[in-house]
């Protein structure tokens, strides 16, 4: 009984000079791949046994809706920050912002899901391997234990797949990104409708599967949400427009504590809910400056 008051008289003032007690996570790992280019019409039309897995075991919609312009920088910082175009600044697929962001961390940045997961737990373990190098303007980089740009990302390219397994069964880490060009060459390279495409999706979908496998190895896929999204789609050998094939993309999510079964997320999506959804997994704080919100898909 002394014990139990001396306990809570502790908890108390501990509360009362502003401390914090560690947040409980619902998983102790997220592996999240991001798919550029990546079509819902791609999916629906190529063999993708490794994505099929991530839907059929979690909760899956294919009409996640894009920010505007229907292009590669704008979402994937909507992605990373919860936030519309209008708010982080980034309107094309230059490094710098286009115009001037609505806030600013301490480091000159926007805040995202990867700095704000860094502010609550500053000793955990996050990498990221991108073929795009632009993205690592994007992510708030210094937050990262681990940053790597392979030297080529073009179709085929094993170099950031092999840099990726190798990270996880060393480290471990808490959260990861991966960020797969591939299938966006394909697009611009053959169409986005092509058979050429299509095996392209195919080829990076063995790559899930290898990295799924990799978290197996590590000893950590028990513990781990895996989550699969695209920044945008494609048509003819381009986007940036306003059709749905540009506009409708891909988010997949499954593992530990998330909901089972193959479940169509009916909520509308957008871009700027997927921070939010991956904050949830490790309970963190939601920053004023985000927008989206977290979708329903946890236990």
């Amino acid at each position: 009984m002394l014990k139990k008051l001396i306990f809570v008289a502790a908890s108390a003032l501990l509360v009362a000079c502003g401390g914090e007690t560690a947040k409980e996570w619902r998983a102790q790992h997220v592996i999240f791949i991001g798919l550029d280019g990546l079509t819902s019409l791609g999916v629906e039309k190529s063999e993708t046994p490794n994505f099929d897995f991530v839907m059929q075991q979690g909760c899956y919609t294919m009409e996640k809706r894009t920010v505007l312009p229907s292009v590669s920088a704008p979402n994937w910082c909507a992605m990373f920050t919860g936030a519309p175009v209008e708010m982080f600044g980034r309107h094309d697929n230059s490094e710098g912002y286009c115009f001037k962001p609505l806030m600013l961390n301490e480091r000159k940045e926007f805040q995202t899901v990867f700095s704000q997961f860094r502010k609550e737990n500053p000793d955990a373990e996050m990498g990221c391997v991108t073929e795009w190098g632009n993205i690592t303007c994007y992510i708030d980089s210094c937050c990262f234990n681990f940053v790597n740009v392979p030297s080529s990302s073009d179709i085929g390219c094993r170099e950031g797949l092999e840099t990726t397994i190798q990270y996880i069964k060393d480290k471990k880490p808490a959260m990861f990104f991966l960020q797969i060009d591939q299938i966006d060459h394909a697009g611009h390279g053959t169409r986005y409708d092509s058979e050429e495409y299509n095996k392209t999706v195919t080829l990076v979908d063995g790559m899930v599967g290898e990295i799924i496998q990799a978290t197996k190895d590590a000893g950590i896929y028990d513990d781990c949400v895996f989550v699969l999204s695209s920044d945008h789609g494609g048509i003819e050998f381009g986007h940036g427009g306003i059709t749905m094939n540009e506009m409708e993309t891909m988010f997949a999510i499954c593992g530990k504590g998330i909901k089972k079964g193959g479940q169509k997320i009916t909520d509308t999506m957008m871009q700027f809910d997927v921070a939010p959804t991956i904050a949830k997994v490790f309970n963190l704080d939601y920053p004023q400056c985000w927008r989206g919100q977290a979708m329903d898909v946890f236990e």
